[in-house]
């Protein structure tokens, strides 16, 4: 798993390399990374963004215990299953120094059937989470100076290319 930091001026041009490194290297351990990201952002608007999969929580352990004390923002989509407001539940006691927030859409799920019918993810799964997901990440982010997340290169062909700063 890689850590990413993405500062917002950079947003226009998400494969720019020429951010300085302070000599990090992109084969060091994940706990560096996490920990060389919290250094040399400081200052700035860092977020932590999950959905509570084991990559997302394994981030959360590594800013925690590097010291980090920042937002930990997820999009509750209204169709999160209990476990997992039970997972969140006991991470905000194992690591109260980090802020559990949700951003998530106010648009119910009622609203959504209303609007576009019934089942919408099994229709057009794409559109649904259009709604649930990028639309209300793209406002976290436009808050954002910088960005932590536990995405992976061998997630899917479209994250095959992404480096450690972007």
């Amino acid at each position: 798993m890689n850590a990413f930091a993405v500062p917002s001026d950079v947003a226009a041009d998400p494969f720019r390399a020429d951010i300085p490194t302070d000599n990090i290297s992109p084969d060091a351990e994940p706990e560096e990374l996490v920990a060389w990201g919290l250094k040399r952002f400081a200052g700035q608007q860092i977020g932590l963004t999950t959905a509570f999969g084991m990559e997302g929580c394994a981030l959360i352990d590594m800013v925690a215990r590097a010291g980090g004390e920042l937002e930990v923002t997820y999009l509750d989509t209204h169709f999160f299953f209990d476990e997992t407001h039970r997972l969140r539940e006991k991470l905000e006691a194992r690591y109260p120094r980090l802020r559990f927030v949700n951003r998530g859409t106010e648009y119910t799920a009622e609203q959504q059937t209303a609007d576009h019918g019934d089942r919408l993810w099994e229709r057009n799964p794409d559109q649904c989470c259009y709604i649930r997901k990028v639309l209300p990440m793209k406002r976290v982010m436009a808050e954002k100076g910088v960005w932590f997340t536990a995405l992976r290169r061998s997630q899917s062909p479209t994250r095959a290319n992404l480096q450690i700063i972007e």
